[in-house]
């Protein structure tokens, strides 16, 4: 038995987290360390986690993705903020800076990002 290159596109598809609209999921550990992703929106989710947020970023002004932020940046972004972002036409931009150290042995690493304005 052998299986169809459109059954293999599928599978890739699912686990690829190819939406519908067909942009992907990336986590926030794959994005390449210190280049700057223009965001197109954010959007609050309620996830089985909890409340987080979902960002549409624009690789190169071209590729959307989006990636799903640390529950601690939802907590510390007010619906004001989360606003500008939206509104903005793409004036902001999400950097990943690379894993912490953790703390204490046992406990995890977690991403850095930073967040900044494109000043024209």
């Amino acid at each position: 038995m052998s299986v169809s290159a459109s059954e293999l596109h599928e599978i890739n598809n699912k686990i690829n987290c190819e939406l519908d609209n067909k942009i992907l999921f990336r986590t926030l550990s794959s994005l390449t360390v210190n280049k700057a992703h223009t965001i197109k929106n954010l959007s609050p989710v309620k996830s089985k986690f909890g409340e987080c947020l979902v960002a549409t970023l624009l690789e190169d002004n071209a590729n959307e993705f989006k990636v799903w932020l640390p529950k601690r940046v939802s907590a510390h972004m007010s619906e004001a903020v989360i606003e500008e972002i939206n509104e903005s036409q793409n004036k902001y931009l999400l950097t990943y800076i690379g894993q912490s150290s953790p703390k204490t042995p046992g406990t995890r690493s977690k991403c850095l990002m930073k967040f900044d304005y494109i000043q024209k």
